[in-house]
C-alpha cells in the first residue's frame, strides 16, 4: 500500500446524502484524476460524532453502513482499514474487551485492520485476539497501523518495540513541530525510516503523514527516499487542505514507481541487509555547493534481479547527479533511468541522470541480457513528457456557501 488517504465516512465525494449512497466510483476516479490514485484507505466514522450518544466507536461503524462500503472498495482492489480510538471508554461497552472485539466485529465488516489512534504502539493481546480469531473463523489476521508507528519500548525488545506484529505504521518524521498550527519543519538531509530499516528485508510499510502542509513535497520526497508510503490525508476533520496540481503529479510519479519496485522485491523484500539509504556512489555534479541531492540503493536478492537507486534532490534548483557502477559479480550492468523510461550510457566510466528541483529519480542496473521492465518505462515516459515546473505549485482553498436550510425557514415561519 504506497498511498493511503485518511477519509471521513460521510466525505461529499464518497457519500450522496441526497439519494443516501455510497458513491464509490466517483470518488476512486477524482484521486485518479487528481494523483494517481490510491491503494488502501483508513475509513474514519467515529469523531467527531464520538461522544454524542451512548453509542460506541463500534455502533458507529454499524450506522455508517461500513461494511457496505468497504465491499466496495475492496473488489476495486482497495485495502481498507478503520480508525480505532482506544480513548473511547464512556459509551456502552461490547460483551468483550477492544482487542476481541475487533478481532470478531472487523472482519464481518468486510475491514482488514485499523489505524491505532494517538496510539505509540499496538499491545500485544490486540494481535493475540486476531490470531486466535483467524484460527478458528478462518481469514486472515487484522493488520495494525499504529498513528505513533510502533517504537513503544516496553512492548517486547527495547528499541524494537512491536514490530514484529505490527506491519505497518504511520510516520511522523519531522524535525521540529510548529504549535500551535501543526505544521511540520523537515531536515535537510532526509531521515531514515527505523522501523524499515531494522526489518532487514524491508517487508515494513510506514505512511509518512503530514496532514496540515500546504506544500505536500517535503512528505513525498522523504517518503520516495525511503522507499515506503504517504498518507494522502485532504479531509482533515471537515477542513479541506487539498492537493495542488504540481504535488499531485509529484506523487503520481513517485508512487507508479515504488507499487512496481516494491512489487518487483526491489524496496520491499530485497536482499538481506540490502538497503543503503544515503548510498556514496550518488554523487551530486550540480549545482555546487550546499548537498541537496541524496540517493538510497536496494539490492534485489537474486542477482538478475538488478538494483535500484532511488534519488531525491530536495534543493529549488534543477540538478544533476553521477552514478558510479556497480558489479554483481562478473555480469556487466545495463543501466536505466527509469524515472524519465530511457536507457541510460556511460559517460567516462559513470552514467548522469538529471533531476528537476524538489523532484525524484530513479536508476535501474540490471545484468546484460536481462530484460528492463519496458511497460513501466513506457508509462513513466508518457508521464513525464511535461516538467513538474509546469503544473501549478499554489494551493488554494476550497470555495463553500452557505445553503439555505428548509428547516431553518420552518422555524422562521
Amino acid at each position: 500500500s504506497i498511498v493511503q488517504p485518511q477519509v471521513h465516512i460521510y466525505d461529499r465525494f464518497l457519500w450522496d446524502d441526497v439519494r443516501g449512497q455510497f458513491t464509490v466510483d466517483r470518488w476512486l476516479q477524482d484521486l485518479k484524476q487528481r494523483y494517481g490514485g490510491i491503494d488502501s484507505v483508513l475509513l474514519w466514522a467515529g469523531y467527531p460524532n464520538l461522544g454524542v450518544d451512548e453509542r460506541n466507536q463500534l455502533d458507529l461503524l454499524r450506522l455508517a453502513d461500513v461494511q457496505n462500503v468497504s465491499a466496495q472498495l475492496r473488489v476495486r482492489g482497495v485495502h481498507v482499514l478503520i480508525g480505532y480510538n482506544p480513548w473511547d471508554q464512556a459509551t456502552r461497552r461490547e460483551p468483550t474487551d477492544d482487542a476481541v472485539a475487533l478481532a470478531r466485529n472487523l472482519p464481518v465488516m468486510n475491514v482488514e485492520g485499523f489505524n491505532g489512534d494517538t496510539m505509540p504502539g499496538i499491545p500485544r493481546d490486540f494481535w493475540s485476539a486476531t490470531r486466535e480469531e483467524a484460527e478458528q473463523r478462518g481469514g486472515s489476521p487484522l493488520v495494525f497501523e499504529p498513528e505513533g508507528g510502533g517504537y513503544k519500548p516496553e512492548f517486547e525488545l527495547p528499541a524494537l518495540g512491536g514490530f514484529n506484529w505490527t506491519a505497518t505504521g504511520w510516520g511522523y518524521f519531522q524535525e521540529t513541530v510548529l504549535y500551535p498550527s501543526g505544521l511540520h519543519q523537515y531536515l535537510k538531509v532526509p531521515g531514515v525510516d527505523r522501523a524499515k530499516w531494522m526489518s532487514l528485508t524491508g517487508m515494513r510499510m510506514t505512511h509518512v503523514c503530514d496532514r496540515w502542509q500546504k506544500q505536500r513535497s517535503d512528505a513525498i520526497l522523504l517518503a520516495f527516499f525511503n522507499g515506503i508510503g504517504y498518507e494522502s490525508w485532504e479531509n482533515v476533520w471537515g477542513i479541506w487542505n487539498g492537493f495542488n496540481p504540481r504535488d499531485g503529479e509529484l506523487l503520481r510519479r513517485a508512487a507508479t514507481l515504488l507499487r512496481w519496485s516494491s512489487s518487483s522485491n526491489l524496496t520491499r523484500g530485497y536482499k538481506r541487509d540490502g538497503w543503503r539509504p544515503h548510498t556514496p556512489e550518488v554523487e551530486q555534479l550540480h549545482p555546487a555547493g550546499e548537498l541537496r541531492l541524496f540517493g538510497s540503493r536496494f539490492d534485489h536478492a537474486a542477482a538478475e534481479g538488478g538494483i535500484l537507486w532511488l534519488v531525491v534532490n530536495l534543493g529549488e534548483a534543477n540538478s544533476s547527479m553521477s552514478l558510479s557502477p556497480l558489479s554483481r559479480g562478473a555480469a556487466a550492468m545495463v543501466y536505466h533511468d527509469l524515472y524519465h523510461g530511457t536507457e541510460l550510457l556511460l559517460d567516462t566510466g559513470s552514467v548522469r541522470v538529471e533531476l528537476e528541483a524538489r523532484s525524484i529519480g530513479a536508476v535501474l542496473a540490471l545484468p546484460t541480457g536481462i530484460p528492463p521492465p519496458l511497460d513501466l518505462m513506457a508509462t513513466m515516459q508518457a508521464m513525464t513528457q511535461h516538467p513538474l515546473a509546469t503544473y501549478d505549485a499554489t494551493w488554494s482553498h476550497l470555495p463553500q456557501t452557505m445553503a439555505g436550510s428548509s428547516f431553518l425557514s420552518l422555524i422562521h415561519i
